[in-house]
């Protein structure tokens, strides 16, 4: 079985900065695209990564809590938004995120 995605989502990433190097070391080599959401401390974080020659991307909305981006399909131009949300764990922050 061949298992192939376009767009990552990952949460939790614990990292305050990424850039395309380390994209490629983690990612297949068509994954050249990203939007996130630094770290804070030791947690939290998230990011969206994605294939430019499939999806043209751009982010629309960044909170702490959350990091929209709006797609564009290379193939039929119809747009779409994706939103990666990732809520804290403590009780402060749950009430905040809510």
């Amino acid at each position: 079985m061949n298992y192939n995605c376009d767009i990552v989502c990952l949460q939790e990433t614990k990292k305050q900065t990424f850039d395309l190097m380390f994209i490629k070391k983690i990612c297949p080599p068509s994954f050249d695209s990203f939007e996130f959401i630094p770290s804070v401390g030791a947690s939290g974080g998230s990011i969206i990564i994605w294939k430019s020659n499939l999806f043209s991307g751009s982010k629309v909305f960044e909170n702490d809590y959350c990091v929209s981006v709006e797609f564009v399909s290379n193939h039929n131009n119809e747009p779409w938004i994706l939103t990666n949300i990732y809520a804290p764990c403590t009780a402060l922050g749950k009430r905040a995120f809510l």
